[in-house]
């Protein structure tokens, strides 16, 4: 087993990392929230500023879906990363 850290721990630095070869799986371990006005969690990456950079659910399952293949395990351990919508149960 071999375990790789992100050193750059922001949406392009996943990005790039994750198309860049074959990953088995991607745990995740930081800070998330509940968005009411999009119905969708989101999870907080660095910015360019250092700030939070807020990205959706739905982003994460598109680069998911982008990466060839896809990881055979994601775990996301980020606070209320368990919330479910209001109309979507499976959206947090």
């Amino acid at each position: 087993m071999e375990l790789h850290w992100l050193d750059e721990v922001s949406w392009e630095g996943l990005h790039g990392l994750l198309l860049q070869q074959e990953w088995h799986v991607l745990h995740f371990i930081g800070h998330g929230t509940y968005d009411l006005a999009t119905d969708e969690g989101v999870l907080a990456f660095v910015g360019q500023d250092g700030r939070a950079d807020y990205v959706t659910a739905s982003s994460l399952g598109d680069l998911l879906d982008e990466a060839e293949p896809t990881p055979r395990l994601v775990v996301l351990n980020s606070c209320q990363s368990g919330a479910g919508g209001t109309t979507d149960l499976f959206s947090g």
